[in-house]
């Protein structure tokens, strides 16, 4: 190879004026200058509206933690919780005023963290320290009854420090954006100029100061060979950091998720106890009293008690089985039945409000089904129910009539899997269960919302006709659940059908079974009482109302009572029981032993545990 000279060299680091090395540079550093400048300016805009939308999602989350307890604090008047949710909430930098207030104004609390407001408020004669005019506002409703409305909790956002954090966010984003794209700039023209442009020239220089005879392979220089790797390199990193800053972000809000869920499913179980212990005195209380003398309007006034105390009890059962439905954990069992008795019972509960409106009630079973089946009876049973009581209260004339039948899609899946070998294998039946009516019938536009939970056709049918709006939703779950779909055809002033199409066990039931069935049902209720007498029964109950439904109950039908205001009590005296000695022993063995689960001291389950133990 020729030896360059030093002014062919000095060439090649110090491009020409207008040589293509330096055109290359120059253009190819503006053209990434510029898409750095927009990819800034888009980049700013996007981070901020990211960011204002992260603040608001988070507001969010904020007051439904805290929703259901801001709904106990107005149900209740209770100040205590209301400060905790007020303090709480403005420990966050987004709010600056919360306000909790009842829907007549009968309870108001409210907080707020800049003291100004306060002071320009009072001056103004004002009894509110902060504007919540123009705040948000997220309606609280009543424990017992969600669709009333008990008042509405607000919060004023501090939009001057959401929008700077925003905006501090999104320039901090901005400008990191910026610096690696300037600094790929600059790689970019160092990486082109030294591992392109040069090597060029320099093997255009080499090539020009070739000698014949001398020539040589070129020397390459390799210190630039691992720039672009470098990069890629240095990328991945920001990409990983950036990844796992997200995957940890998604981490906490699952966990936060989990919390409310756990969060939520305590407080129904805890309000489940709550509200039954009151419901069961009522019921239990107006039972009694229907046994007593009394005259025809006092036995009136006990009678309507106890229909609204069971009318409430089925709407509590309703959240109660929504919020399991809702959480997976309701099940469903499989057990033997008769379709027949199932049918029955409905048309004995609906029969009544059937008869108050003038209205025809039929029950149909095709004589092609068997009587004798296997699945869950009961859960089957609730969704008829509900559906019937639906027909019968939207249907002012005319009739209602329930069905059950060979499902139309022939989908009876035969007996040749069990028959042919012998075993006593249950063979399914596919069966279609309808109820129609001749009501008022619903539009296509309310059908599309009519099995949403908390809802009705519109909001004049819930006033005129009442309801939760939770039988459909529930009952559409169940059919599901049993491998059915509930669905309806319907047109206005013509009448309704619900149906579902669901699969059932033939009941293979033995002959010393059904003789056994048999005798169970010819056993009278007067003869099963007549063998309660003088059985000893413990009461393991803490609430003193419980106590005297309980036993009061048992002691009209000849049974010995004794009472345990808790477990460790259950289980002392059963002890004290074994060990005392003859016939002071016979007085006090207990035949039976009736718990409660929630009780302080000891609960049912480990009262339970120990005198299995034993």
């Amino acid at each position: 190879m020729s030896v360059l000279k030093k002014k062919d060299i000095r060439s090649i680091f110090i491009p020409a004026k207008n040589s293509l090395e330096r055109l290359l540079v120059i253009y190819v550093t503006l053209g990434l200058f510029i898409f750095s400048l927009i990819m800034g300016i888009i980049t700013y805009k996007l981070a901020f509206l990211h960011q204002l939308e992260l603040s608001r999602i988070f507001q969010k989350q904020l007051i439904r933690t805290v929703q259901s307890q801001a709904e106990i604090a107005v149900f209740a008047e209770n100040k205590s919780i209301a400060t905790d949710i007020l303090t709480g909430l403005l420990t966050s930098s987004v709010f600056k005023g919360v306000q909790i207030q009842s829907t007549d104004l009968s309870f108001q609390m409210e907080k707020y963290t800049n003291m100004k407001d306060s002071a320009s408020m009072e001056e103004n004669g004002s009894t509110a320290p902060v504007d919540f005019c123009a705040s948000s506002g997220f309606p609280l409703f009543s424990p017992v009854d969600k669709q009333e409305q008990i008042g509405i909790l607000t919060v004023l956002c501090n939009k001057t420090r959401i929008q700077r954090e925003a905006t501090l966010s999104a320039l901090q984003q901005t400008l990191l954006l910026l610096l690696q794209l300037v600094a790929a700039c600059f790689i970019i023209a160092i990486v082109t100029r030294k591992i392109i442009t040069q090597p060029v020239s320099w093997l255009a220089l080499s090539v020009k100061n070739i000698k014949p005879g001398r020539a040589s392979q070129l020397p390459m220089n390799k210190k630039h060979q691992n720039n672009e790797i470098g990069m890629l390199t240095n990328s991945l990193n920001v990409l990983i950091l950036a990844t796992d800053d997200a995957l940890a972000e998604s981490r906490k809000a699952r966990n936060a998720a989990e919390a409310a869920t756990r969060a939520k499913s305590d407080f129904l179980a805890n309000m489940s106890h709550e509200i039954r212990t009151p419901m069961n005195a009522i019921t239990g209380f107006s039972f009694l009293a229907l046994k007593t003398n009394l005259n025809e309007q006092q036995k009136d006034y006990i009678n309507k008690i106890d229909t609204a105390s069971k009318s409430l009890l089925g709407i509590i059962n309703d959240i109660l089985d929504f919020s399991k439905i809702e959480a997976n954990k309701l099940e469903l069992e499989h057990a033997p039945f008769k379709l027949s008795k199932v049918m029955k019972n409905i048309t004995s509960m609906v029969a009544v409000k059937a008869a108050e409106k003038k209205l025809e009630l039929t029950c149909h079973i095709n004589h092609d089904l068997p009587d004798e089946l296997t699945g869950d009876s009961l859960r089957l049973g609730q969704i008829l129910i509900n559906l019937a009581n639906n027909a019968v209260k939207f249907t002012d004339k005319g009739h209602v009539s329930i069905k059950a039948e060979i499902s139309d899609e022939k989908a009876i899946r035969s007996d040749q899997n069990s028959g042919s070998s012998g075993t006593n294998t249950d063979a399914a039946i596919r069966i279609k269960f309808s109820v129609s009516d001749t009501g008022i019938g619903i539009t296509r536009e309310q059908q599309k919302k009519l099995f949403q939970s908390f809802s009705q056709a519109d909001s004049s049918t819930t006033r005129k006709y009442g309801g939760t709006g939770l039988g459909l939703a529930i009952s559409k779950r169940l059919v599901k659940m049993m491998g059915g779909e509930l669905l309806v055809q319907s047109e206005p002033e013509q009448g309704s059908t619900f149906f579902f199409h669901i699969d059932l066990s033939r009941s293979k039931a033995t002959q010393q079974q059904q003789s056994a069935i048999n005798l169970k049902k010819e056993t009278s209720l007067a003869a099963n009482i007549r063998k309660l007498q003088g059985v000893m029964v413990l009461l393991v109950e803490d609430n003193y109302i419980n106590q005297q439904i309980a036993s009061e109950i048992m002691i009209d039908a000849g049974i010995i009572v004794d009472i345990a205001d808790n477990g460790r009590n259950a289980v002392d005296l059963l002890e004290k029981s074994v060990n005392i000695k003859s016939s002071t022993a016979e007085k006090h063995k207990y035949d039976l032993v009736l718990m409660d689960i929630q009780m302080p001291v000891m609960g049912g389950y480990e009262a339970a545990k120990k005198i299995r133990g034993n």
